[in-house]
Order: structure tokens, then C-alpha cells, then sequence
């Protein structure tokens, strides 16, 4: 399916970004084209602004979908987007590296830390995540981590959603069988016996009133490949 038409750069980049959203659906393939085809016209600030208006994290989950050529678009697009210094993009390529134990980790780690503090709130519990699970930080510093990112804004209906596409980041990289080993099993709040999956599993929750309760829906992001290797 081709859908590169003599029109294309005319379209406000709102319709660009819908579309995209649509197409994405059907195959990375697709989009990818779509957007090649829009980009070539444009100045760099018009293709910044769309896809810093994108979704590009619900995008996540679509690393692995269709057949090669749909996952070799998604990756030269999240290139893009990462060179662009898109903040979605770049939490992405970072994250997925770690998992992968692909080049230099506390470069990576550095990387969405920095997004972190520019209140990106997905980096922010990404940057939680990999510092707590990596030991990069005393527990005090560890805590403030987490003591931040109960206070911003997004969190009370964010942080599930928020855990859902790093999951999706996770799901990737499992099924690439890059996923390193030692990356950590269901873990359970230590004063409640559940281990809060909820959290992973809807878009709008009742936040958890215990913090530790919030860490192991966190950490539980890591969960799924462990129970396959051992």
C-alpha cells in the first residue's frame, strides 16, 4: 500500500500527525512512507513540531509488529526522532540499550536522567527504575527519585500508563533475545502481600496509597522474560 500523494506537504501537520496515528495501526511500513513523503518538503522546525506532537510512546508497543520491513521502518523512524532530540525517541533508544546491554550504560542512564530533570515524566520513572535496579545511587537519593515523581502532575493518572509503555519497551527487547539475564524477577510490596499489577494493566487507577506497593508495580515492568528463563 502506497500512499504518497502530490499533496501530501499541504496538509496541516495535525492531519499529518492523525494519520499517522492511523496508518501506524496497519503496519510501520505505511506510516514510515507517509511521513518520508511529508519530511521532504518540510523545514526541520515543522518536522520537530510534529513529532514532538505525536504519541510517540503509545508507539512503543508497535517495535515488533508486522514483518521485517514494518520493523525496520519503526527503527529508522525512532532514529529520526532521536536525532531530532525528541524526548519520547530518546528514552526509547536509551532504554532499549540498557536492557539490551548495548553500549555504554551509565552513558544511557545519564541520558534519561538528564530528560528526567527536565520533568519529562516517563524519563522520570525510567530514570527511577534503572537507577534503582543498576545501584547507581544511595537509597536516600534513590528515594527523593521516587518522592518526585509522586509529586508532579501526570502522576496520579499517568504513572500506569507510563508503566505500560515501558513495558512495551521491555516486551521489544524480550522478544529480540537481547534481554539480559539478570534483569530481575516479580517482586511483591513488603508490607502487602499483592504485587500490584494493576498498575501495568489499566489506563486510569486508583493510585496506591504505599510507596512500596508503587515500587514493585514498578520494578514488576521487568518481570515477564524472568519467569521464561529460569
Amino acid at each position: 500500500m502506497r500512499l504518497v500523494g502530490n499533496n501530501v506537504e499541504t496538509l496541516p501537520t495535525d492531519v499529518i500527525g492523525i494519520l499517522m496515528e492511523v496508518l501506524s495501526a496497519g503496519g510501520f511500513e505505511d506510516c514510515y512512507n507517509f511521513f518520508v513523503a511529508w519530511a521532504r518538503t518540510q523545514r526541520s522546525s515543522a518536522i520537530l513540531a510534529l513529532l514532538n506532537g505525536l504519541p510517540l510512546r503509545a508507539m512503543y508497543k508497535l517495535a515488533n509488529a508486522g514483518g521485517e520491513v514494518d520493523k525496520a521502518c519503526f527503527n529508522r523512524f525512532f532514529r529520526i526522532a532521536e536525532g531530532l532530540g525528541v524526548a519520547d525517541a530518546v528514552l526509547y533508544g536509551r532504554y532499549r540499550d540498557i536492557l539490551r546491554g548495548m553500549g555504554n550504560t551509565d552513558a544511557h542512564i545519564f541520558t534519561i536522567g538528564a530528560l528526567a530533570d527536565r520533568g519529562h515524566f516517563i524519563s522520570m520513572v525510567a530514570n527511577f527504575t534503572v537507577r534503582l535496579l543498576y545501584k547507581q545511587d544511595s537509597a536516600v537519593k534513590t528515594l527523593k527519585l521516587l518522592v518526585d515523581i509522586s509529586e508532579q502532575r501526570e502522576y496520579k493518572n499517568g504513572i500506569g500508563p507510563v508503566l505500560v509503555n515501558l513495558k512495551s519497551i521491555f516486551a521489544a527487547t524480550e522478544q529480540s533475545d537481547e534481554v539480559r539475564s539478570e534483569c530481575f524477577g516479580t517482586v511483591g510490596c513488603l508490607i502487602h502481600s499483592s504485587t500490584n499489577n494493576v498498575i501495568l494493566e489499566k489506563e486510569h487507577i486508583k493510585v496506591p496509597d504505599c510507596l512500596f506497593c508503587l515500587i514493585s508495580g514498578m520494578l514488576n515492568v521487568f518481570s515477564t522474560s524472568v519467569s521464561k528463563m529460569s
